[in-house]
């Protein structure tokens, strides 16, 4: 099984995707605040990507966790739920998105 993912907005601020997966549109984004730091030079920009945690957004939607969950028992769980394939490419969309949108912050500031 593959995922759908439809990209919903891409700026220099934001990434928003919708994922849809075990017949289920799941949203989720990433937002990045370009900060600039001491000595204005190129390498001085820092960014803060902060995003919620895509896989913690599949377990809120898929499984029955509460804060007493391990972490271990947590991926259990939603390995269950998604299978191999898909967690898997949960995890990918996950590092994708935040660096869209950290790619995208870069570009503004250097443009």
């Amino acid at each position: 099984m593959s995922l759908t993912i439809t990209i919903k907005k891409i700026s220099n601020d934001e990434s928003s995707i919708s994922i849809f997966v075990k017949n289920v549109w799941v949203d989720w984004s990433a937002k990045a605040i370009p900060v600039k730091a001491a000595g204005g030079t190129k390498s001085a920009y820092q960014r803060d990507v902060r995003a919620d945690n895509l896989l913690r957004t599949l377990l809120d939607k898929f499984c029955n966790v509460t804060d007493e969950t391990t972490l271990s028992e947590a991926k259990d769980e939603l390995l269950k739920a998604l299978g191999d394939a898909d967690f898997n490419e949960c995890l990918q969309v996950d590092k994708w998105t935040k660096s869209l949108v950290f790619d995208m912050t870069y570009q503004k500031v250097y443009e």
